[in-house]
């Protein structure tokens, strides 16, 4: 299994390669970024499998923590980036990974937010502390700032 930074970068690498191959496996991208196998059949069925001391319902998911939407037959997995931002598949280009907001899949998609879990049945994952999401987008700002030099 990853370390919480090694499952940061594995999300942020596919973002940025771009490559159109997470197409309808959402679940197995989350899970992908902790190196764990997909482990069920949808990210529905994912949440649901989780204990409720571990489902989380606030909206602001620490950094590695894996996000749920429910709706549809499926509902969606994402990956928390922390600070309110999530790595998801599908939701601006087929296929490909994108980092958005909550409320994008929620406004896009018309599912509805679920939480967010820090273990995938008796997998404990290493998540980060949660993030201000005002500070975490100031950071982001800076790190889009630094690449444009």
């Amino acid at each position: 299994m990853n370390q919480l930074a090694q499952a940061l970068a594995f999300a942020e690498n596919e973002r940025r390669r771009g490559t159109a191959r997470w197409s309808g496996l959402c679940q197995k991208f989350a899970r992908s970024c902790w190196d764990i196998n997909p482990g069920y059949a949808s990210a529905k069925a994912a949440w649901n499998a989780q204990a409720p001391a571990h489902q989380h319902h606030d909206r602001t998911p620490p950094p590695g923590a894996l996000v749920y939407f429910l709706g549809g037959q499926y509902g969606h997995a994402t990956f928390s980036a922390g600070g309110g931002h999530i790595y998801s598949t599908d939701i601006l280009r087929a296929g490909r990974v994108d980092l958005v907001t909550i409320s994008t899949i929620e406004r896009k998609w018309g599912l509805k937010y679920a939480g967010w879990t820090d273990t995938q049945g008796k997998i404990k994952l290493p998540v980060g502390k949660a993030v201000d999401p005002q500070v975490h987008r100031l950071h982001l700002l800076h790190l889009l700032h630094l690449k444009k030099k």
